[in-house]
């Protein structure tokens, strides 16, 4: 195993995620469907230069965008 803490952060995240509010909720695991439905519902933008975001905003862009895919 070449990354042993990254395996272990992977296996505590989704016990840790109730416990992630207010300030750390940032820092909580988000599931790589989410992850990938907002990338869908991202592609074709035209904003130039670097854009960050957080697991609010990819939460809120894969549910506008799964309700565009039905």
């Amino acid at each position: 195993m070449a990354r042993p803490m990254e395996a272990i952060g992977q296996r505590l995240a989704a016990p840790l995620a109730p416990f992630m509010v207010g300030r750390l909720f940032r820092y909580g695991a988000i599931d790589a469907k989410t992850v990938a439905k907002a990338i869908v519902g991202l592609q074709g933008q035209t904003d130039d230069g670097y854009r960050a975001y957080d697991n609010a905003d990819l939460r809120r862009i894969a549910s506008s965008n799964c309700q565009l895919m039905r």
